[in-house]
């Protein structure tokens, strides 16, 4: 019935008109060119109409629905967030509909806590008791509030089965699976588990943040990414953060390594010629010292993760399949005038359809010829109050734009610059 319901709403075409409006005027207010109207193109009694269309959205199981659904309620608070508290509450309606407490948590600065909300009746009862079904508490208090399907992820491995999780990039299957090592950690008297990345950089990532979650423990908690064997590391609770490379090197150095644990992410790797092979191998070895030993692959959108546990034999597989990504993603458009260097030309994908959002003027000419030099200021200029990735072929056309970056940091912070950040390195392959 819902979806027949949005399946209706979705083809009028008010609506689109509608939703087309507002998302313009979302993303000319996020590059700074808005009109200087909040509402942009789209009044009050629209704006409540699309209000209406995303509750009966999120209550979907249709991935467009519930994506647009998403995007009219973050839309919304972006314009009426700091005035209008009816907004707040029917925006945290709708992402608790939607399962996306993250969300909420990050508009509404309540990482932690409870929404403040008017909400009433049946729309508070539904709101509040889906959150604490999504709710992981210590010592008796909420710490994180996750997604529905990160909650999937954790009850898995909470029953100790093992589980092959396909998900967009976005999902945060990794978030959910390294507080769920870090509670283990906590919690249990002997625990040891592995985990595999393909990147030595991912390491480091995957290290730091298991160390921030633990960093409240008073027990000695090791986090390894070196391949020494646990006696010589005193390891009875920790982590072996790995490539399967250095897990080789491990398993020919322990002769005795109990794993409770072993983490596969990037797991589709298993196809990938002589690095697919050793990681096949070092697998079927762990398995052999550790029958009991509970798996976790991941990966991003396989179409058949249920080989995983075929192709080790493994008795039960849990397979987790998500196409849902609990973010918006926007393609937006940046054209250079060949005439007038100063002045960039935004457009964008709305609602599947390319739109003109307006003109920005510049401080700096962009020549044509100089594409590392664009790039460079581009990401600067849009990106430069966040963290931000920029992509590029080629290592040492990337050193130079990460160089040209420095520069442009520094011109604007020049007093703020010290010695430490001078040496910074801002690119890293």
């Amino acid at each position: 019935m819902i979806n027949e319901l949005s399946e209706k709403i979705w083809k009028h075409g008010k609506f689109h008109e509608n939703y087309t409006s507002l998302l313009e005027a979302n993303l000319r207010a996020s590059l700074n060119i808005s009109s200087g109207d909040e509402f942009g193109l789209i009044d009050v009694s629209d704006l409540q109409k699309l209000l209406q269309a995303a509750a009966v959205f999120a209550g979907s199981d249709d991935p467009k629905y519930r994506q647009a659904s998403y995007k009219i309620a973050t839309a919304t608070w972006k314009f009426t967030g700091k005035t209008e508290r009816a907004y707040k509450d029917i925006v945290t309606l709708i992402l608790s509909r939607l399962g996306n407490f993250p969300t909420g948590d990050y508009l509404f600065g309540s990482f932690g806590k409870w929404i403040d909300t008017n909400l009433k009746g049946a729309p508070w009862f539904e709101a509040t008791s889906h959150r604490v079904d999504n709710a992981f508490f210590s010592d008796g208090d909420i710490q994180f509030v996750f997604t529905d399907f990160q909650v999937r992820i954790w009850k898995t491995l909470y029953e100790g089965k093992s589980l092959a999780v396909t998900a967009p990039t976005s999902a945060g299957k990794s978030f959910a699976l390294q507080l769920f090592l870090a509670s283990k950690l906590l919690k249990v008297e002997a625990f040891i588990s592995i985990y595999l990345v393909p990147t030595r950089a991912l390491i480091n990532q995957v290290t730091s943040a298991l160390y921030r979650l633990i960093e409240t423990s008073d027990e000695e908690i090791i986090i390894s990414s070196v391949p020494s064997p646990r006696e010589e590391l005193n390891m009875h609770k920790g982590v072996y953060v790995l490539t399967q490379e250095r897990l080789q090197v491990l398993l020919d150095a322990s002769g005795d390594l109990p794993v409770d644990l072993i983490v596969i992410d990037e797991s589709q790797m298993l196809a990938e010629g002589a690095r697919g092979v050793i990681l096949h191998s070092v697998l079927e070895r762990l398995k052999e010292r550790n029958p009991d030993i509970q798996f976790l692959f991941g990966s991003p959108q396989t179409k058949n993760p249920d080989l995983y546990g075929k192709i080790f034999n493994l008795d039960s597989v849990v397979t987790l399949s998500e196409t849902e990504s609990p973010v918006a993603q926007n393609l937006i458009f940046v054209n250079t005038n060949a005439t007038k260097q100063n002045i960039l030309s935004l457009s964008a994908l709305v609602d599947g359809v390319r739109r003109d959002l307006g003109l920005i003027k510049i401080s700096t000419e962009l020549y044509d010829g100089d594409k590392l030099q664009k790039l460079a200021y581009l990401s600067w200029f849009f990106g430069r109050a966040n963290k931000n990735l920029v992509y590029y072929g080629g290592q040492a056309a990337c050193e130079d734009i990460a160089t040209k970056l420095l520069d442009l940091f520094k011109k604007e912070n020049s007093e703020d610059v010290d010695s430490e950040t001078k040496d910074l390195p801002l690119c890293s392959y």
